[in-house]
């Protein structure tokens, strides 16, 4: 008993040090985010099956190139019950269809892309020109991609893909194939452009994640019941409200579209305070200096995946006057209003590796 008692104490001892506030918010503060975290190998999954169960709408903001997302992701889907299921990832339509086309309807799963093509365009590009050998614009796109794309193409791709008109189209992954192109152009046209700011670039991507999000939704639902809906894609993508690059995020798109379905969304963010992940390579990845609220929370993280459900955080730390509000606990109330639950994982592995 005493070594439990001495361990408590050295735990909020700890709270104190590293997170300063002032003012009333202190001890709240110091308790809550003490019992406001749990084990995912045990507790933790049990707390986030029992809030997923709750929702209709699943979001995971996850990393890139690691095991975990995925596997998490596999792990909640339980939570979601009974009955059709629509499972939506980063990727594009096209790109969805390609490695999922052989999930069998059977399964009540329906796995789908809503992003743009950004991995293999030049691809997306020779296979529509297959299709429409006497489309002229689309032959010669074809021939400005025969040696792959570049972005500096992105103007004359986009301003010939305007012109293609009519032609033989399909709709692997539910958008029509000179839908994606055209959208997919848009956006890399913008990022192409000096003048044209990062934020109007990522607002329109955005903006096109949201209509094939609602595509493929109303698809599913119309093939019966309303289905439940996992949604797996980059923490900046599906936050609640407006992100920091001022973006109105697929993730706020869907926690309101929830409410006006009658549901209601759970949104979970993972980041990592360790290990590798498979991104143009295999390297180190720890997101501690990335943000003072990661470094805080892996620093009070008592096991190897931690899960803190943010949401009893948010009136205590809006309570603190934002002049006296610590880099740290600014940041903390930006991720409870993002996001539900945040895992912090001690050690995230590349994907592939086991």
């Amino acid at each position: 008993m005493h070594r439990l008692i001495s361990l408590c104490c050295g735990v909020l001892l700890l709270i104190a040090t590293r997170v300063p506030a002032s003012g009333q918010g202190a001890d709240g503060l110091t308790a809550l985010l003490a019992r406001s975290q749990f084990d995912l190998a045990a507790d933790g999954r049990e707390f986030l099956l029992k809030e997923v169960n709750r929702a209709s709408f699943l979001l995971v903001g996850g990393l890139h190139g690691d095991n975990e997302t995925q596997a998490l992701l596999q792990s909640l889907m339980a939570g979601l019950g009974e009955g059709p299921k629509l499972v939506i990832a980063e990727m594009s339509p096209w790109a969805a269809n390609r490695l999922f086309a052989a999930v069998p309807a059977s399964s009540g799963v329906r796995l789908r892309g809503a992003d743009i093509e950004e991995m293999q365009l030049h691809l997306l590009i020779r296979d529509l020109a297959a299709s429409n050998p006497e489309n002229r614009p689309l032959q010669q796109m074809a021939e400005l991609v025969k040696n792959g794309y570049r972005r500096t193409l992105a103007d004359q791709l986009l301003g010939l893909a305007r012109q293609v008109g009519e032609v033989k189209d399909a709709s692997p992954g539910g958008v029509p194939l000179r839908t994606l192109l055209v959208r997919t152009l848009e956006v890399e046209a913008d990022r192409s452009r000096p003048e044209t700011s990062d934020q109007t670039a990522s607002m329109r991507r955005e903006r096109v994640m949201k209509d094939f999000f609602l595509m493929h939704y109303r698809q599913t639902a119309a093939a019966g019941e309303k289905p439940k809906v996992a949604v797996a894609f980059g923490r900046n993508h599906l936050h609640r409200g407006i992100d920091r690059r001022g973006v109105s995020t697929l993730g706020n798109f869907i926690a309101e579209f929830a409410l006006g379905e009658g549901g209601e969304s759970f949104n979970v963010a993972l980041f990592a305070a360790g290990g590798k992940i498979a991104l143009g390579g295999v390297r180190d990845f720890d997101e501690r200096k990335d943000d003072p609220a990661f470094d805080y929370l892996a620093s009070i993280a008592r096991y190897t995946t931690t899960v803190f459900d943010m949401k009893p955080l948010r009136e205590p730390l809006r309570n603190i006057p934002v002049t006296a509000r610590t880099p740290a606990q600014g940041s903390l109330l930006y991720w409870a209003d993002s996001y539900d639950a945040v895992v912090c994982y001690r050690n995230v592995t590349p994907l592939g590796a086991r």
